[in-house]
């Protein structure tokens, strides 16, 4: 556990998720790549989901464009893993030892494992809350609109819960993208007491991002209406794969940050 400010931690965010991309410009490039034409045909799906809509198009092309959305979804989520170990990587151990380090090894795979855990997690905990809750009202004679009024409080406690939960363990994210296994209780334990801490961390240092967001929802509304389809498409892909690319980093490099600061039980484990 290093005594680090919340205000070392925003400028060495942002320093090092800029001089992780330069570190690393040919993957930073592929991965831009990537995202912009998974972020493109996204975009494009949801169009023709859309036009079918509404020209009262057959069921089973919502469906196969569904699963094309799906397909997009799952591989941009292995993309942001990537860049997210190897920005962590470049804070917590340098530039050299990130690059001598694949891209595709064991740090990375667990990442992805350790995501998908949690990920999978949450969604178990959000379908047993759904159908608890709804089994109940239907139970007690309450239908149709009480149980989607239900709905919304089901998505903010789950939203709650997997914020608390990933904020708690958010240790565990450096300590596997340096190979290192994952210390579950370690990881608790080092966070106990800093929840709105790392939370505030996290929010403080995106905020300028968020300012980049307002400014291009601006400029996209401004324009949306002398663009064409594929104008629209193209440029939003374009500004949506920008920003993940920096956003992605900058939490990465925020996370390393905040690993340095309250890491302690959890580095016996490496």
């Amino acid at each position: 556990m290093q005594s680090i400010t919340v205000g070392q931690c925003f400028r060495g965010a942002w320093r090092d998720a800029g001089l992780a991309i330069l570190n690393r410009p040919f993957m930073a490039l592929v991965i831009f790549a990537f995202l912009l034409l998974t972020s493109y045909a996204q975009i494009e799906l949801r169009l023709a989901i859309a036009a079918a809509a509404a020209a009262g198009g057959p069921r089973f092309g919502h469906a196969g464009a569904s699963l094309g959305l799906s397909i997009c979804s799952i591989m941009q989520m292995f993309a942001i893993a990537g860049l997210s170990v190897q920005v962590m990587r470049y804070s917590l151990l340098g530039a050299e030892d990130a690059r001598s380090i694949g891209f595709f090894e064991k740090g990375y795979w667990r990442y992805v494992g350790l995501c998908a855990l949690l990920g999978l997690l949450v969604a178990v905990f959000a379908v047993v809350c759904t159908v608890v809750i709804a089994f109940t009202l239907l139970r007690h004679g309450h239908h149709g609109h009480w149980v989607l009024l239900m709905l919304l409080p089901i998505a903010l406690v789950t939203v709650c819960v997997a914020m608390f939960i990933w904020t708690r363990l958010s240790l565990l994210f450096c300590h596997a993208a340096i190979g290192a296994r994952a210390s579950w209780g370690a990881a608790w334990r080092d966070t106990r007491g800093h929840f709105w801490s790392i939370l505030m961390t996290h929010f403080v240092t995106a905020l300028p991002l968020w300012g980049i967001v307002i400014v291009f929802v601006a400029i996209k509304r401004t324009a949306v209406g002398s663009m064409t389809t594929d104008g629209f498409a193209y440029w939003s892909s374009v500004g949506g794969a920008l920003w993940m690319i920096f956003a992605i980093s900058l939490g990465a490099a925020c996370s390393a940050w905040l690993y340095r600061r309250y890491s302690a039980t959890i580095l016996e484990t490496i």
